[in-house]
């Protein structure tokens, strides 16, 4: 199991997570992975899409953790074969996080490209 953090933790451990998290399994009742591929499988996590993790600070952190649009339902299954797949340490992968981090940084600081 990957160690996130006090911070991480403190987050996904608290009140305001679980009533954010039942509310969204409350209205995404079907895993949003498996409706891609239109196979019908009900949902039971919640996936940040992207990681709390990669926030730079605590504000950023609890904007990614609660933040509904950072969120998607997911069976089982297919939450652990998406972590599966972010843990892999691959080249790509790792150029692809960063980039996708600095984007989201440069977006921060000059707002979004249109």
């Amino acid at each position: 199991m990957a160690y996130h953090g006090e911070d991480y933790n403190r987050l996904i451990n608290c009140a305001k997570w679980r009533h954010i998290r039942d509310d969204y399994l409350g209205t995404h009742h079907l895993c949003e992975n498996c409706l891609k591929n239109r196979i019908y499988t009900p949902s039971q996590c919640v996936h940040h899409i992207v990681p709390i993790e990669d926030a730079r600070d605590k504000i950023e952190m609890a904007s990614l953790a609660y933040s509904p649009n950072n969120l998607m339902a997911l069976c089982i299954e297919c939450h652990v074969a998406i972590h599966k797949e972010m843990g892999q340490k691959t080249k790509e992968k790792l150029l692809e996080r960063k980039i996708q981090r600095a984007n989201r940084a440069i977006d921060q600081l000059f707002g979004p490209k249109e």
